[in-house]
């Protein structure tokens, strides 16, 4: 019996249709087209998913459903796209896909947007400090119904995704232990700061320091260090300088009170327990003047 009725639903719905097409007028052709319970689809964002995650970009899938409530067919037309950050236009585009979408029916419609921090700290500079990015995706979904031609449903979905921010190693201090006549202990106290909201394990510090134009000490730290998220690690680094080897000038450096001129190398890789985040290498390249500490 059900069956039969859907049968009669859509024999009517097509006399009525076929009527519209070649009698009425726009305003009857909506009368009769009520007839038959011919209902604008519906749209919505089912899902959003991160994709794929690194230091510079952030790519992000939105997966889109339009559901067909009619006793007859619809024909999907494409869609518009606007992504929107700090209420202001950032992508935008069309999406062509054209879909036969059934009687009673659904269809699924994916969009990909890859969003560089670089792109968007340009736009929004206040951004720079967030730990995640807030956004809105503003969609117009063309259908074509038939004898109306297409319309045009809005959709809109608000979100965020994570903002990620470099890790930075820099020199702290250097502190002067002990000095004879034929060397000095020091220790060079290095800063790695993580500005992110997901904690990070750096490996594999390798660094260089020049010191008034002059090497002191090149090595590599391989013990695994936490830097726990929002939070500040601090390594410490013993030297010994040889005076015999570097020379006397490097005594009178040390024994003077003056500043000290330095440069700072080297690369680490960071990885995170966060998924989607692979291990990077990260280099970095400090230069300036800093106290020694007696």
């Amino acid at each position: 019996m059900a069956q039969l009725n859907t049968i009669k639903t859509v024999l009517k719905a097509t006399v009525l249709l076929l009527t519209l097409f070649f009698s009425v007028s726009c305003q009857e052709a909506l009368q009769l087209l009520k007839q038959v319970n011919v209902q604008e689809p519906k749209a919505s964002v089912e899902n959003v998913k991160l994709t794929d995650l690194s230091l510079s970009k952030a790519d992000l899938l939105f997966d889109i459903a339009v559901e067909n409530p009619n006793p007859l067919g619809v024909h999907l037309s494409g869609m518009d796209y606007n992504f929107l950050i700090n209420g202001a236009s950032f992508i935008k585009g069309q999406k062509e896909d054209k879909l036969d979408i059934k009687a009673n029916g659904k269809a699924n419609i994916s969009i990909p947007l890859s969003l560089t921090y670089s792109e968007i700290h340009k736009a929004v500079k206040s951004f720079a400090d967030l730990d995640t990015v807030p956004y809105q995706l503003k969609l117009k979904i063309g259908v074509n119904l038939p004898v109306l031609g297409d319309i045009k449903i809005p959709v809109t979905k608000s979100g965020s995704f994570p903002n990620l921010r470099l890790p930075e190693i820099s020199l702290k201090k250097i502190k002067l232990d002990k000095i004879g006549f034929s060397c000095a202990d020091l220790k060079l106290m290095l800063d790695i700061k993580n500005p992110n909201a997901v904690s990070f394990v750096t490996r594999n510090l390798n660094y260089d320091l020049e010191v008034n134009g002059k090497n002191w000490i090149k090595g590599k730290i391989d013990k695994a260090l936490k830097i726990n998220k929002k939070a500040k690690q601090t390594v410490s680094i013993p030297v010994t300088l040889n005076f015999l080897e570097m020379g006397g000038a490097v005594y009178q450096m040390l024994s003077g009170g003056s500043k000290l001129e330095y440069h700072l190398t080297g690369k680490s890789d960071f990885s995170s327990d966060f998924k989607l985040l692979k291990t990077f290498s990260l280099p970095f390249d400090k230069k300036g003047k800093i106290d020694l500490i007696k």
